[in-house]
C-alpha cells in the first residue's frame, strides 16, 4: 500500500523545489559535478536541466563511514530501497548508491515506532542527551518534530556548512516560516517523498460532471472563477436521496466528501487566512482572529453543515467510506495528491483541481500539505561537515533521480487521466502555503491549536469564532512567546 500510495505524489513533487538564504561554507576545492553555463539549455528537456545544477560539494572520502537516517517506520522507503524494477524503489535505490560510490560511504536506514505520528525525537534525545553519534539524520513527524526541535539537542540548519538553501531541491517556503532571528532546526524538500505526495487537492468525477453539465472545470480554474461559491453550487446540483429514503447516507450521491481533520484545516490556507503574521521585526504574531476568519466560518459552515450536501468523514486521511467515491457516490472529493494511486482501479475518469478560492477577489488558488510530512534534523553530537555533505548529496541527487522518474514515468503514463490533471498538479505545488503557526501549532496551543481552530468549530457544530479564540488566545500568546524564547536559548 505504502508503495502505491507514493507512487503519484511522487510524480507531482516535480514542482516543488526551490530555496531560501542559508550560511553554506563551502570548500573550495569542487568536485566533477558542476554547471555547463555553455550549454544550451533552451532544447533541453527537464530531467536534463536538472542534471545541471551543480551542488558545489568538494571531493569528500569518508573511508565507508556510516551515514545513519532515522525515520518513521511508515515511511522508510523515503531512504532506503532495492532494485526491484519497481519506479520509486529503482529510483531511490539508485539516488543512494550515487552518493555512496561518490562519497565512500554506508546509507542506512533505521525504522522507529508504528504509525504517521510515531515520535523519532524521543529516541533521539535519548540518544543526544547520553553523547551517543547514534544518527547522523533525523527524519520526522513534522508537527512533533517542530516544536521538538528547540529543545538545544538539534543543529542550526543556517550553521551547517555545505548546506545551501538557494538550491532548488530545498522548501523556501517551509524553512522561511519555520524560521526565528536566524534560527531553524527542521527542514525539508525533494528528500522526502512525502513532501509533495502529502499536499492537498480535489478530485472531481468527469463522468458525473458531464452528467450534471457543469462545463469544463479545468477551464473554469484556468479563468480564476473557480469559488467556494461555485463548489457549494455544484455540490447542491450533485447530491441526491438515491434510494428515496428520505435521508442522506452512504448509499447515496453527495456533492463533496472531506475528513474532519486536515482536509478541513486546509480551507484556511486555501482562502489566505493568516494564523501568525511577522512584525516588523520579523517575529510571528497571532493574527487568525480577523474579520476574514469570520467570514471563511460562515460561509464554510453554512456549505460543509447547513447545505446537506457534504458528506464530512470521521477519518484522519480519507474523505469517504471506503468505495464510495470509486462507486460514483460522490462528485468531488479533497485528498492528498498521493491518494490517486490507490484509485487506479477506478472506472469513471477522475479529473484534479485545486481547492477553491473564497471569492472572485481571490488573486490564487492555495493549498498546504498533510501534517505528516517528514522534516529532518540534525543532532548537536552529529559531525556537522559529514553530515552537511551527504545530506546536500541526497537532495540533490532527489531532485536530479528521483523527482524526474516518478513525474515523467508514473504520473504521466500511470495515474493521471489527463494532460489537464498534469497542468493542475503544477498549479497545486507551485502554490503550498506555509505559516509558522501551522507549523508549530502544537506547541502554541494545548489540544486546539490555532491551526485547528477552523476544524474544531466545524467538528462541534459552532459558528463561534470569537468566543473559542477568546477562550484560547491568552494561552496562545504564552506558548508562543515561550516557543519564540526557545529559540534564542
Amino acid at each position: 500500500m505504502k508503495r502505491a500510495i507514493s507512487l503519484l505524489l511522487l510524480c507531482s513533487i516535480l514542482l516543488a523545489g526551490c530555496g531560501s538564504a542559508s550560511d553554506t561554507q563551502n570548500d573550495t576545492t569542487k568536485s566533477d559535478v558542476s554547471t555547463d553555463t555553455s550549454v544550451d539549455t533552451a532544447e533541453l528537456s527537464d530531467i536534463e536541466k536538472r542534471q545541471l545544477v551543480s551542488d558545489d560539494l568538494p571531493a569528500k572520502d569518508f573511508g565507508g563511514r556510516e551515514f545513519n537516517i532515522i525515520s518513521r517506520t511508515n515511511f522508510t522507503y523515503e531512504f532506503d530501497a532495492e532494485q526491484t524494477g519497481d519506479i520509486l524503489d529503482d529510483a531511490v535505490y539508485n539516488r543512494n548508491r550515487t552518493v555512496e560510490e561518490r562519497f565512500n560511504v554506508d546509507i542506512v536506514t533505521i525504522p522507529y515506532g508504528e504509525g504517521n505520528t510515531a515520535n523519532v525525537l524521543e529516541a533521539a534525545d535519548k540518544s543526544i542527551m547520553a553523547g551517543d553519534d547514534a544518527y547522523q539524520l533525523l527524519s520526522a513527524y513534522t508537527y512533533k518534530s517542530a516544536p521538538g526541535s528547540v529543545n538545544g539537542l538539534y543543529t542550526n540548519w543556517y550553521d551547517m556548512p555545505y548546506v545551501n538553501f538557494d538550491k532548488p531541491w530545498w522548501s523556501k517556503g517551509f524553512i522561511d516560516e519555520a524560521s526565528v532571528n536566524g534560527k531553524v532546526y527542521i527542514a525539508t524538500g525533494d528528500l522526502s517523498l512525502l513532501f509533495n505526495e502529502v499536499t492537498l487537492g480535489v478530485l472531481f468525477n468527469k463522468g458525473l460532471a458531464g452528467d450534471l453539465k457543469l462545463g469544463d472545470l479545468y477551464q473554469i480554474v484556468r479563468d480564476g472563477e473557480w469559488t467556494l461559491e461555485l463548489m457549494a453550487e455544484y455540490c447542491a446540483a450533485a447530491a441526491s436521496d438515491l434510494n428515496g429514503d428520505g435521508k442522506m447516507d452512504d448509499s447515496d450521491r453527495w456533492g463533496l466528501g472531506i475528513n474532519t481533520y486536515t482536509h478541513i484545516d486546509c480551507f484556511l490556507y486555501a482562502f489566505e487566512v493568516p494564523v501568525t503574521t511577522r512584525n516588523s521585526e520579523g517575529i510571528p504574531e497571532i493574527t487568525i482572529n480577523c474579520i476574514r476568519m469570520i467570514d471563511v466560518v460562515d460561509k464554510l459552515y453554512s456549505f460543509l453543515i447547513d447545505s446537506g450536501d457534504v458528506y464530512i468523514y470521521q477519518h484522519p486521511t480519507d474523505s469517504f467510506a471506503p468505495g464510495m467515491f470509486e462507486s460514483n457516490l460522490g462528485l468531488f472529493m479533497t485528498t492528498w495528491l498521493g491518494n490517486c494511486a490507490n484509485l487506479r482501479e477506478m472506472d469513471t475518469d477522475f479529473g484534479i483541481i485545486p481547492y477553491p478560492k473564497f471569492d472572485s477577489e481571490q488573486d490564487d488558488y492555495c493549498t498546504y500539505y498533510l501534517d505528516r510530512t517528514s522534516s529532518f534534523l540534525v543532532p548537536v553530537t552529529a559531525d556537522r561537515e559529514f553530515v552537511g555533505v551527504i545530506t546536500e548529496a541526497m537532495a540533490a541527487e532527489s531532485y536530479k533521480q528521483v523527482i524526474p522518474a516518478f513525474y515523467e514515468t508514473a504520473l504521466k503514463t500511470k495515474y493521471a487521466r489527463d494532460n489537464e490533471s498534469q497542468e493542475m498538479i503544477d498549479l497545486i505545488l507551485g502554490n503550498i502555503r506555509f505559516d509558522f503557526g501551522n507549523i508549530y501549532t502544537y506547541a502554541i496551543g494545548e489540544g486546539v491549536g490555532p491551526g485547528h481552530l477552523l476544524r474544531e468549530l466545524i467538528n462541534t457544530k459552532s459558528t463561534n469564532f470569537a468566543s473559542l479564540y477568546a477562550e484560547k488566545e491568552n494561552t496562545y500568546r504564552t506558548n508562543l512567546q515561550n516557543l519564540i524564547d526557545s529559540f534564542e536559548q
